[in-house]
């Protein structure tokens, strides 16, 4: 088929389609190819459809480069060019778009954006047409700033728009005493971006011959070193690995370093290795670059090998390396993608080390136990602070995954904070978010705010949630290890709810999906919290329970917590039972605590507490007097008034019901002073009181009479 055919279908195609994506690329391939075949008239009109689809979506940017570059045509010959052609017109008027508009709806790029407005003469020669946008040298600057920022997100069509934009601006007449340099230097980091962006595409093609133009831009400029390098390595400075020989970076530093190359050339190298390299080797690579851009403050070649060195550190666990990097490059006038990046990473480095999916992303992997409480509430502050402001920038650029990960580290953070509030309000503001794109990592969202539910207590929202997140594993055919997991936080939240029947149901069949030899961690666990609901019902069944439990915890590493508390369980579901083997598995407990070198006073005094229940249970009145004082002191000298109340309500208690009255009393006022900011408890305390001093009065009146 000839050329102009095949354009001619092109154009009668896009005219039965409603305006949109599909119908531009028709468009812009229509431009295309009439442009690389010369025909003008064709291109003419082409860029009329093209005006007329961006009035109708409000692409005002595209709509105004296509108008300049159709009415320098007509004014030169209207006879070959006239103003409308069947439905066609050159004054259709787009609408107006706000700011908000556009960053609502990216615009669009292709062909026809790179049209430059290169004679804006004549342009009230069209009566109806609106004035074109005000196009400067001056605004190149931001124009490029704008197509990174829209890069950097994933919008490539706003990018291309940008794009086009900055380089109408870069063509615009220059002010007397402009600096050639500076435009030759605005143009080549135009096309940098312009080649990044095809290699992530994949379209390593464009991405040669944008290359290459850059590199005459590179040498027009007298940038000669580094259009040497770019010339010889290409697309390898550009983040495409080596596909036939390694070692050419290599190679080229070596080579850059004999010649004495300057440092911009050196640095392009170090970073494009340095991306290729493990961590450890990076670091050192990168150091050497940022060594070589020098210690001017405001050195724009410093943010790329600052940035990648801060990923580096990170990787090998060098916090405050990568905080110093990153505080250094926070100083540079970023674009708001890249600031939000960096501040996201400032606030790892400063704060939670956690993944947001966990390793593998499984469910279980996100279930995973904190090693600990963060070390220095200052910095974490300080992170969720940089997180916050990430989210803010992301807000503002509209950008759908910077949102969610912004949201996700605040949650974290948060959540070594112990804000629970602000924990399920960002988990909850991500899930939506994900929701609203459609992303696939969705359900461990709504898992992770799940959890956050059940750390804050709400029940019943837990179980709606995790309800959802259990259809999605067992929709996806996810392992039996994955079904377990989801059970057994949904038997945590039905137990909130006050649902114990249906908690039973889900950690018995969370049991049933889970191999005691190849899982017993997971084993322990379950049975751990069937064990508690079955000894809070007085079930006997909770002594089968958490003994299978004891024998799993066996086979775990020496030194586990997991044997401790399920010795101690065991022990208090036996003595309740009336079998006194329950105090030998509190005792076992205390010694193996101990042998494990564990923090034991607290564990000491809460295994005494409990040792006391048993011997109640028992019926050994003396010894469980004797036990529950003791429990009661223990948790006075840790510092714990709340637990010494109860213990010691439990002591005056257990002399009340022997006939003790004298020496119950002062264990009540005790109680009631250690109980006081539990003001429910306390007042039970208190009445409890008021009735053995009775009771001690009249006893004392029938022993005078």
């Amino acid at each position: 088929m000839r050329p102009e055919n095949h354009i001619r279908r092109l154009l009668g195609a896009s005219d039965r389609l409603p305006a949109g994506p599909l119908e531009r690329q028709l468009i812009d391939e229509a431009i295309s190819l009439a442009d690389a075949l010369g025909d003008q008239r064709l291109g003419y009109e082409a860029r009329l459809r093209l005006i007329r689809s961006a009035a109708l979506t409000g692409d005002s940017a595209i709509s105004n480069t296509a108008l300049t570059h159709c009415r320098r045509l007509h004014l030169s010959d209207p006879t070959t060019f006239p103003a409308r052609i069947g439905d066609l017109d050159l004054v259709h008027e787009p609408p107006a778009i706000s700011r908000e508009e556009d960053q609502e709806h990216p615009v669009t790029g292709g062909p026809a954006a790179r049209d430059r407005c290169d004679d804006a003469a004549g342009a009230t020669a069209l009566r109806a047409a609106p004035p074109p946008v005000p196009i400067a040298l001056e605004d190149a600057p931001a124009w490029l700033q704008r197509a990174r920022e829209r890069a950097t997100i994933g919008d490539d069509e706003g990018a291309r728009s940008a794009i086009a934009r900055c380089r109408d601006c870069l063509d615009a007449p220059a002010r007397p005493g402009t600096m050639r340099s500076g435009i030759a230097r605005l143009t080549a980091e135009l096309y940098a971006l312009e080649i990044r962006m095809a290699v992530e595409r994949g379209d390593l093609e464009q991405a040669e011959r944008l290359c290459s133009w850059r590199v005459d831009v590179l040498i027009e400029d007298e940038r000669l070193d580094l259009a040497e390098v770019e010339l010889q390595l290409g697309l390898l400075l550009f983040g495409v690995e080596p596909q036939v020989r390694r070692g050419d970076l290599e190679r080229a530093l070596g080579e850059a370093r004999r010649k004495g190359f300057d440092a911009e050339a050196q640095v392009s190298i170090l970073t494009a290795l340095a991306e290729l390299r493990v961590a450890e080797e990076a670091v050192d690579l990168l150091l050497t670059a940022i060594k070589l851009c020098g210690y001017q403050p405001d050195d724009e070649r410093v943010q790329r090998p600052l940035y990648h060195l801060a990923r580096a550190q990170l990787a090998v666990h060098n916090r405050d390396g990568a905080r110093a990097a990153l505080d250094r490059l926070l100083r540079h006038p970023l674009d708001r993608a890249f600031r939000a990046s960096a501040l996201l990473m400032r606030a790892r480095a400063l704060g939670s080390e956690r993944d947001l999916l966990g390793a593998r992303g499984w469910f279980t992997a996100l279930a995973q136990p904190r090693t600990g409480g963060h070390r220095d509430a200052r910095r974490l502050l300080e992170a969720i602070a940089d997180a916050d402001r990430a989210l803010v920038l992301s807000l503002e650029l509209g950008y759908s995954l910077g949102i969610i990960e912004a949201c996700g580290v605040l949650a974290l953070l948060l959540e070594d904070l112990g804000t629970a509030p602000g924990v399920i309000e960002a988990w909850r503001r991500a899930l939506a978010e994900s929701e609203q794109i459609c992303h696939p990592h969705s359900p461990f969202l709504r898992f992770r705010l799940a959890r956050a539910l059940i750390a804050a207590e709400r029940g019943p929202e837990a179980c709606a949630e995790l309800t959802e997140v259990f259809a999605f594993v067992v929709e996806m055919g996810l392992p039996s290890t994955e079904r377990s997991e989801i059970l057994y936080w949904l038997g945590h939240a039905q137990r909130l709810a006050d649902d114990d029947n249906a908690a039973y149901a889900s950690w018995s069949a969370a049991l049933s999906l889970t191999s005691s030899a190849q899982a017993p961690r997971r084993a322990v666990r379950l049975g751990l919290a069937l064990g508690r609901l079955l000894l809070d019902e007085g079930d006997q069944s909770a002594v089968d329970v958490l003994a299978h439990a004891v024998r799993c915890a066996r086979l775990l590493p020496p030194g586990s917590w997991e044997i401790v508390d399920t010795l101690h369980l065991l022990g208090q579901a036996q003595c309740a039972s009336g079998d006194r083997a329950g105090l030998d598995a509190l005792d076992e407990a205390i010694d193996l605590a101990a042998d494990f070198a564990f923090d034991v006073d607290g564990l000491l005094a809460n295994i005494t507490e409990s040792r006391a229940h048993a011997l109640d249970d028992l019926g050994d009145d003396d010894d469980a007097v004797r036990t529950a004082s003791r429990a009661s002191a223990l948790y006075e000298r840790m510092g714990q008034r709340s637990s010494a109340g109860h213990a010691s309500l439990f002591t005056a208690r257990l002399l009340r019901s022997v006939g003790q009255l004298t020496e119950a009393e002062p264990w009540y006022e005790r109680s009631v002073e250690l109980l006081s900011a539990e003001g429910a408890v306390a007042r039970v305390a208190d009445s409890e009181l008021t009735v053995v001093r009775k009771q001690r009065r009249s006893a004392l009146g029938r022993t005078s009479h």
